[in-house]
């Protein structure tokens, strides 16, 4: 308990000291599946997801950041789940008209979690698709991206904290009008109850995405993410409200160098 506490708080105080330096992606680590307790079965677990982000100064082209996920797992055997992960983002701006959505993302993740036991969380392959298509644009080339490799999920109950922390290391097997190369990254977030019903929540991101420099000229690029807000619990699902500091890399397809922006944003999540 105490190894993994001191792991928390080292993966906390790094997510939290690259902030202010470097830049995420659209699809980052934090679109990792959740953990999920052991039952064996068929179609044992979803989890639903709706969230949008106001963008403070994203100019005309990035006015709302909208996002619908569903996390399902299709199967578990106890000891091992497979999980197929599921996000539809889309990048609204008002550049024609007021709400002019401009770009759409599309990621699908197919997993297979390892349970080793004894609170160890959970370690297992992953096959990672992202694609991103123009809408009411003009779009020479696809623009896509398979990454493989292994992540790592764990969810704890420290005192009086609710403890979620993930890693995972991605190398590339096919790629489109990209340079990627591969991803590693991780998340940490923590939650603490204020009231039977009220909770605050911290969450941090950070990310590294190798890239063939010949292809677009330009070096590794980092990225990360911090996030403060509340939560609060219903029947049958929770609501959040937030504010986000973000720079992210490749905002459009055409960008070579990072976005900074700060958002305003509300989540609705399933239990």
């Amino acid at each position: 308990m105490r190894r993994f506490a001191g792991l928390v708080v080292l993966a906390v105080g790094v997510v939290i000291a690259v902030v202010p330096r470097v830049t995420a992606q659209t699809s980052g680590a934090a679109s990792m599946s959740r953990p999920t307790p052991p039952a064996l079965g068929f179609l044992t677990s979803y989890r639903f997801s709706l969230e949008a982000m106001r963008a403070v100064n994203g100019g005309n082209a990035f006015v709302w950041d909208t996002e619908v996920g569903a996390d399902l797992d299709v199967f578990d055997f106890g000891f091992a789940r497979g999980n197929v992960l599921t996000l539809f983002e889309s990048i609204v701006g008002n550049e024609f008209r007021p709400i002019d959505p401009n770009l759409i993302n599309y990621t699908i993740d197919l997993s297979v979690f390892w349970r080793p036991g004894d609170g160890l969380g959970e370690l297992g392959p992953v096959l990672h698709h992202v694609s991103r298509h123009r809408s009411d644009r003009s779009k020479e080339a696809a623009i896509a991206w398979n990454l493989l490799g292994l992540q790592y999920v764990n969810a704890k109950r420290l005192g009086i904290w609710d403890v979620d922390i993930g890693a995972r290391g991605l190398w590339k097997l096919q790629r489109s009008f990209v340079d990627y190369a591969g991803e590693f990254g991780g998340y940490a977030g923590i939650t603490r109850s204020l009231y039977r019903w009220v909770s605050i929540i911290a969450r941090g991101e950070a990310t590294a995405v190798p890239v063939v420099r010949s292809l677009r000229n330009r070096n590794t690029q980092f990225g990360s993410k911090v996030e403060f807000g509340l939560r609060f619990s219903g029947l049958r699902g929770v609501g959040e409200v937030f504010v986000v500091r973000e720079r992210r890399i490749d905002t459009d397809p055409l960008d070579l160098f990072p976005r900074t922006f700060t958002l305003l944003g509300f989540r609705f999540l399933s239990h």
